[in-house]
């Protein structure tokens, strides 16, 4: 077979039947394939009634069985390779969208990458990257600026969040109206509904049950894993603040760090296993591997060193210095400070002076 006189390629049963004059340069090959254009140029159709509605759409690229096949379409350059990818695609334009039914349902939407198969299936959202077995599937995702690369990625709840960014399986998998979410990590803020937005969580289950959380920042295994709702955490290491959940502001850094802790806020605790045991404490600081890791519901304590603990673990306004159970200087809930090795108690509010009759160093 041969070009016909506007430079158009047809062959197929019923292929290119409403071409005429001003229907120029377009490749029309298998049955039904471009049956509707009329006025559209410069399109590639190839399959069994590949781009069968088209009309004016311009520099589309239709491969594949129904590819680009039901819409109206007069969106131009789009590219949909695959059994029904952008099946339905109608005024959208500049689409990617490669693998079986990736993007099957979208029909103005603009500028969407959706590769692998059921990507994106039925987003209305625009500007999204979705690449992965089944992510954005979803029917009613209206999400836009979101990038969803993984298996199932974003693909549980109905998505109407915008500028998420997914990554991995099942990363964000059940993100609603959350909105820019940073989520990196099999699991990571998938588990359950989640409308918080501007966390960020990086690590497998990272954030894994969070709901309505709020500007948190996790990073690391199980970190922040529990459903949190509170907002303005940074917790960083394996498991550190793992059973936070409406707790607020708290920094926790290392392995473990004040993994028990549910609703204290205010809490600073840096070194691995430190903080252990705190549950709802609040306005602490915990340094030091094991650092306070006695201390329960205490408020307002200060322990510095490996493995320094409180004298009461629900005791408020405790301070230690040291290492292990050696002390260089501790305060008790009335103010009060002693230095280790001298006999003269700081009273709070009072004038103490301490004179030094030996420097070492």
């Amino acid at each position: 077979f041969s070009q016909d006189s506007e430079g158009n390629l047809i062959a197929g049963g019923g292929a290119g039947a409403a071409a005429d004059s001003d229907t120029c340069f377009n490749i029309m090959l298998g049955c039904s394939s471009g049956a509707a254009l009329n006025s559209g140029d410069h399109n590639v159709l190839l399959g069994h009634s590949a781009g069968n509605a088209m009309t004016s759409g311009r520099c589309n690229v239709a491969i594949g069985v129904y590819a680009m096949s039901d819409g109206t379409v007069t969106g131009a350059r789009n590219v949909a390779i695959g059994k029904h990818a952008g099946r339905c695609t109608t005024s959208g334009s500049d689409n990617i969208r490669i693998g079986l039914e990736a993007g099957q349902h979208t029909t103005d939407s603009s500028a969407n990458i959706n590769i692998g198969r059921e990507t994106g299936k039925y987003s209305t959202g625009g500007t999204n990257v979705i690449i992965g077995c089944g992510s954005a599937s979803k029917s009613g995702f209206s999400g836009s600026g979101t990038i969803a690369i993984g298996h199932k990625a974003a693909a549980c709840a109905v998505m109407t969040g915008d500028n998420n960014i997914l990554l991995g399986c099942n990363t964000g998998c059940n993100i609603s109206s959350g909105a820019c979410n940073v989520a990196i990590g099999r699991g990571a803020i998938g588990a359950a509904t989640h409308t918080g937005s501007k966390n960020i969580a990086i690590g497998c289950l990272a954030m894994a049950n969070a709901t309505s959380g709020l500007c948190n920042i996790a990073i690391g295994v199980e970190a922040m894993k529990d459903d949190v709702t509170g907002q303005f955490n940074v917790v960083i290491g394996d498991q550190a603040g793992k059973s936070l959940t409406s707790a607020d502001n708290n920094v926790f850094i290392g392995r473990s760090s004040a993994s028990n802790a549910t609703q204290g806020d205010q809490n600073i605790a840096i070194g691995g296993l430190a903080a252990g045991s705190l549950t709802c404490g609040c306005y602490n600081v915990f340094m030091g591997w094991y650092g306070g890791t006695n201390v329960t519901t205490g408020s307002r304590n200060i322990m510095i060193g490996c493995k320094v603990c409180a004298p009461s673990a629900t005791g408020n306004d405790q301070l230690a210095i040291g290492c292990g159970t050696g002390r260089w200087i501790v305060g008790d809930s009335s103010f009060n400070v002693c230095l280790a090795g001298t006999a003269v108690t700081m009273t709070s509010g009072t004038t103490s002076c301490v004179i030094a009759h030996k420097f070492c160093g």
